[in-house]
């Protein structure tokens, strides 16, 4: 196999329209001599007349990508997947060890296609590919699906000139026939977005039946996607993928012949330094929130136009998330109407939980410890969230349901009225986000350090899967400690002797 640069021909090939892969299939014979003697030897009629039709080259381009089959492949049809098999075999890969990949890591195999059927089957194109999916439930009925990572090996597709390829070059598979064609993928760093990629996690995209004609690797549904603590709700996926697509009988539509996909397990390497970020979260959802105020402000007087000094007012902006310290109202048993607002100081000698090194909490003064446990939150959103999330959000007071929603539940209300359908997806990507805390049982060891001081190490669970922590544009995991404190005789905590108190940490 040899590496090389995809030339404009092989894009064009890629991005070819279905118009154009019809008339491929209806090329007429060639004209006689005759007829092209008599059309050249006709005055030609000269026109100045501009032709709409004619684009640049980067219009080109980008009708191209809009149109053409690949960009719509996931919504072809399929038809009967019985007369063809396909077979994705991984190397280094076998039913016993299942290693995750990384980004800069090579997945490469072969694909076999194999004519079962009784009769030659003509086929138009394979595509082979290395894709990423984000799945998620709109409805029992409807799921949302986004492609965030698609590769395409132009050799195993065919799409370029090689006499080692192993498909047939007139497009046939011949019956009983098997015909293979190796792939290689290197897995890079970011998606198409250039956001950092997130870990697979979930089984969303195995469950649900929309996916029932599509062959999967069986062994991968047992040993690689159970016990990561995710959402039922949605799942992020990586595959190999190998698609075979003819023309219908019809002569008029493209339909996939058959689908195969072999999942590949994807951990990525330690996310973008949150030092890096111009803006921290907080800061992030406050100009959000500043900007969609203006934007409702201006519409509103656009539609009713305000009179006087009432309309040259400047703005005001009180939306923030607080970033104080987390205060805790405890009530005194034998004087119920009396509180004491208690804050609980603590300093972290690392935020990172991992398995070869602990991290050690410390209080500002003793406390008595019951239990120590891990959360996983996750949390997702039908639409691209237009900040980062942030895990002070969900943990203790959860301001997220609090402060973050309400407001955006009253952007959503107003910008309904409006009528600014972008601006209203966007509020709705926070308004409607979903998420769920799950206790992780036994993949915690602590030990009490000092009075004051605890030792918290992360184990290697036999049976579950950590995902590291990550934080992406429709979906995010991330961990918290809870602690659980006894509080002293004479006090208690919305009735209760106990105060649970949550302490985030990032898992990579």
């Amino acid at each position: 196999m040899q590496d090389f640069l995809p030339s404009y021909q092989l894009h064009r090939y890629l991005n070819r329209h279905l118009d154009e892969i019809i008339n491929d299939h209806k090329l007429d014979a060639p004209p006689d001599y005759s007829e092209v003697a008599n059309e050249a030897g006709e005055r030609p009629i000269m026109s100045f007349e501009v032709r709409e039709e004619l684009q640049d080259g980067r219009a080109s381009l980008v009708s191209d990508q809009q149109n053409s089959v690949w960009r719509k492949i996931d919504k072809l049809r399929y038809m009967d997947q019985s007369s063809v098999y396909i077979d994705i075999q991984l190397d280094d890969f076998t039913n016993v060890h299942y290693a995750p990949v990384t980004s800069g890591d090579i997945v490469k195999g072969t694909v076999k296609v194999h004519n079962i059927g009784p009769h030659p089957i003509p086929f138009d194109n394979i595509f082979v590919s290395f894709e990423g999916y984000f799945w998620a439930l709109k409805s029992s009925s409807k799921m949302l699906i986004h492609n965030f990572l698609d590769m395409i090996d132009f050799e195993a597709s065919c799409l370029c000139e090689d006499p080692d390829a192993g498909l047939p070059p007139d497009r046939v598979l011949r019956r009983n026939s098997i015909y293979m064609v190796r792939f290689k993928f290197q897995i890079p760093e970011t998606s198409k977005s250039g956001l950092p990629l997130p870990p697979n996690m979930g089984d969303l995209h195995l469950r649900h039946k929309i996916h029932s004609q599509i062959q999967d690797s069986l062994f991968m549904r047992e040993n690689c996607f159970g016990g990561d603590y995710s959402c039922d709700s949605f799942s992020i996926s990586y595959s190999v993928n190998a698609r075979l697509l003819e023309l219908s009988e019809t002569k008029d539509e493209l339909v996939i012949r058959r689908h195969s996909r072999h999942m590949v397990s994807f951990t990525p390497k330690v996310q973008a330094d949150d030092a890096l970020r111009l803006l921290d979260p907080v800061d992030e959802l406050r100009l959000l929130v500043n900007s969609l105020e203006d934007e409702i402000r201006t519409l509103q007087i656009k539609s009713e136009p305000s009179s006087g000094a009432k309309a040259e007012e400047r703005p005001t902006y009180p939306f923030r998330v607080s970033q104080e310290r987390e205060v805790f109202r405890l009530q005194l048993k034998s004087k119920p109407d009396m509180f004491i607002d208690k804050c609980l100081d603590y300093s972290l000698s690392s935020g990172d939980l991992q398995t070869k090194r602990s991290i050690t909490i410390s209080f500002e003064e003793e406390m008595k410890i019951s239990s120590i446990d891990l959360y996983a939150v996750n949390y997702y959103s039908h639409h691209k969230l237009p900040v980062h999330i942030s895990s002070e959000w969900f943990i203790n007071h959860v301001p997220f349901e609090t402060v973050i929603r309400p407001k955006f539940k009253e952007l959503e209300t107003s910008l309904e009225t409006c009528g600014n359908e972008d601006s209203l997806e966007l509020v709705k990507s926070v308004s409607r986000l979903k998420f769920a805390a799950r206790k992780m049982p036994k993949v915690i060891q602590y030990k009490k350090k000092g009075p004051a001081s605890y030792e918290i190490i992360l184990t290697k669970p036999k049976k579950d899967i950590v995902i590291p922590s990550f934080d992406f544009m429709f979906c995010g995991r991330f961990y918290f400690l809870r602690f659980y404190l006894k509080l002293p005789r004479d006090l208690l905590y919305q009735g209760e002797s106990k105060l649970a108190f949550d302490v985030p940490v990032s898992i990579h």
